[in-house]
């Protein structure tokens, strides 16, 4: 009877074993790349990587990605073809892309898939192998979700900068700046005009105007020609960005020095960015907790 017994047992364990074994150790494994555009300046990624850490913790305790990574579209690391090995050195059978930018742009609609693989031509390739970029070589499928200007964040995400600035909203304007971008201007443009009716209509402020700056003498023409007519209307204005890790004032701070004092189409930079009257905002997107929440329905409703 022992005999027997242990003869059952034994025998259970071993269809057990067996059952077991004819699993797959995990079913769905995907992986999770936040690309960001990257700088030259530490001061200007290390925003990124931090969000990238937090993201990756929320994501993970969902327990729906295997694993995550953050990687740099542009001049610095960690690149988008190593995370991409990692993702599949982890165990990785597919890998979902959140592009944290804000809009639409080149970047998002060309330069990001070449550079994983998943587009090509010649002009692309031309352009990759003057910068020297490396292109990755997936093994897994790959999907690539839309920017922050999909949903309402970026509408949120304003709002609550102007409501930070804001304490006399009848006497106040309000200036959105944004990056632009030549080959989907239409679109980059409603979307900020449209975040800037948002503010507007929540705050209570009946002056609102937008910018596409980037860096520099832009500034100077975009930005301070909007800021101009605004001061002419109101006698406080706000200056909110929607830009990743810069805020309204650095790209501010930039544009001063660059214009090193000289006018622009009669414009004075300098007495601009030092009015008392024109107030910025110091904050970037990365930095708000809004967009890690974004990054992590974006990241999820992909599985869906």
């Amino acid at each position: 009877m022992r005999l027997n017994r242990w003869t059952s047992m034994f025998a259970v364990a071993a269809l057990v074993a067996l059952c077991m074994a004819a699993q797959p150790a995990q079913a769905d494994a995907p992986g999770l790349l936040l690309v960001a555009h990257g700088a030259p300046m530490a001061a200007w990624n290390q925003p990124v990587i931090a969000a990238g850490e937090r993201i990756a913790s929320k994501v993970l305790a969902t327990g729906q990605y295997k694993a995550v990574r953050t990687a740099m579209l542009e001049f610095a690391e960690p690149s988008v073809p190593a995370m991409v090995a990692e993702l599949e050195a982890a165990g990785c059978d597919r890998i979902v892309v959140v592009p944290l930018f804000v809009a639409p742009s080149g970047h998002t609609a060309y330069d990001l898939p070449a550079v994983l693989g998943v587009y090509t031509s010649e002009e692309v390739k031309a352009t990759l192998e003057k910068e020297h970029a490396d292109i990755a070589q997936p093994k897994v499928p790959i999907t690539i979700t839309a920017t922050m200007s999909g949903g309402d964040f970026l509408q949120e995400y304003a709002v609550g900068q102007v409501r930070k600035l804001s304490s006399d909203p009848p006497n106040e304007a309000l200036v959105i700046l944004a990056h632009g971008d030549e080959g989907h201007h239409a679109q980059v443009e409603s979307m900020v005009k449209e975040v800037t009716t948002y503010c507007c209509g929540q705050v209570g402020i009946d002056h609102g105007d937008w910018a596409f700056v980037e860096m520099g003498q832009s500034f100077a023409v975009n930005a301070g020609a909007a800021i101009t007519r605004a001061l002419e209307n109101k006698e406080r204005v706000l200056v909110v960005g929607l830009y990743v890790s810069s805020s309204a004032k650095s790209v501010a701070r930039n544009g001063k020095a660059m214009a090193s004092g000289a006018k622009f189409m009669g414009i004075d930079v300098e007495s601009i960015v030092d009015d008392e009257h024109v107030v910025f905002s110091e904050e970037g997107i990365v930095g708000d907790d809004a967009m890690l929440d974004w990054a992590v329905a974006t990241a999820l409703s992909a599985l869906n």
